[in-house]
C-alpha cells in the first residue's frame, strides 16, 4: 500500500523504499527513524503520490497526523500540560492560534477536536 523513505539529508538521498502496510505500521516507522533523518517520506505505492512527509522530526502533512502526535505528546502521555509546548508545537505545524490559550489539558483537548474538525470540514469542502 505504501513506502516508506528515509531521506540522508533534505531532499537529498535516500535509503532504498521501506514497504508499509497499515497507518500503525507507518505511525511506527516514523516515530522509529524520525530522530535519526532530517526528512521521511511515505507515499502511495501505485501512484507514488506523497501520502505523509515528516520534516525536521515533525509531522509537516497530512495536518491531521500532526494534531494525532501533537495530542499524543502533550496530551495523552504527558504527566503535567506543558501550555506553552503546546502552543508551540501548534504553531510549528502551521496552526494560527488566538488568546486565550488551553491552559490545562481538557482545554487543549477542546481545541484540539475544534481544528481537527476544521481540516475535515475543509477537505470535504475540496471534493
Amino acid at each position: 500500500m505504501y513506502y516508506g523513505y528515509r531521506f540522508v539529508e533534505k531532499a537529498g538521498r535516500s535509503h532504498a523504499a521501506d514497504p508499509l502496510e497499515t497507518p500503525e505500521e507507518i505511525y511506527a516507522y516514523i516515530k522509529m527513524h524520525r530522530y535519526d533523518f532530517p526528512e521521511i517520506r511515505i507515499t502511495e505505492r501505485a501512484s507514488d503520490a506523497l501520502a505523509i512527509h515528516v520534516l525536521d522530526v515533525r509531522i509537516e502533512f497530512p495536518k491531521q497526523w500532526a494534531l494525532m502526535e501533537i495530542r499524543e505528546t502533550f496530551i495523552l502521555d504527558a504527566d503535567i500540560f506543558n501550555a506553552p509546548g503546546f502552543a508551540k508545537a501548534l504553531e510549528g505545524a502551521g496552526f494560527q492560534l488566538s488568546d486565550p490559550l488551553p491552559q490545562t489539558h481538557v482545554e487543549a483537548e477542546r481545541l484540539m477536536r475544534s481544528l481537527y474538525e476544521s481540516l475535515e470540514g475543509q477537505q470535504s469542502k475540496q471534493f
